[in-house]
């Protein structure tokens, strides 16, 4: 199925374990739309949140990813409840040519029989400029004619000029 990119918390919905010893649930959030393009890697925080009882070392992964496009999680694993403040960092890249796309990807987190999986949107483009810390990333791009460029602002104030020119969350041909 596909999903488009949408701002704000891309993740509401939790999951139950299976495992006799967890008893509770566990949620996924991230603040920031998934989007990743070529060359330009984007990390997001993971928030972790639970209901119930759910304890252990969980590891986390990624499955339904487009081709070419890669998850990692920093730390990948976590000790819940002990470190269920911390947040995980799930950065995505993209090789050249990868899959462009839109999909629900699963972000999931194990310990042993005890598997929670959250969904979110996910959005491959071919091209992409991250606004943050009042700065363009990457600084300079070059595209073919007629490429679609896409424009994240990640400044929680949207820093500036870039904000009240409209490139804040915002996509369009060069």
């Amino acid at each position: 199925s596909s999903a488009t990119i949408s701002t704000g918390n891309t993740s509401t919905t939790s999951s139950k374990s299976s495992a006799p010893s967890t008893t509770g649930s566990l949620t996924i959030s991230a603040s920031q739309p998934l989007i990743v393009a070529p060359n330009v890697n984007e990390s997001v925080t993971l928030a972790l949140s639970a209901i119930g009882t759910v304890s252990g070392n969980y590891t986390f992964s990624a499955t339904a990813l487009p081709q070419g496009v890669t998850a990692t999680f920093k730390p990948s694993a976590v000790s819940l409840p002990a470190q269920l403040k911390s947040g995980v960092t799930v950065t995505l890249s993209a090789a050249s040519g990868a899959a462009i796309s839109n999909t629900t990807v699963n972000v999931i987190a194990t310990n042993g029989p005890s598997v929670f999986t959250q969904q979110f949107s996910l959005q491959s483009v071919p091209a992409l400029v991250l606004i943050q810390g009042n700065a363009f990333n990457p600084s300079s791009l070059t595209v073919a004619a007629g490429t679609k460029v896409y424009w994240l602002n990640l400044d929680a104030a949207g820093g500036g000029d870039v904000a009240s020119s409209g490139a804040s969350n915002t996509e369009g041909a060069l």
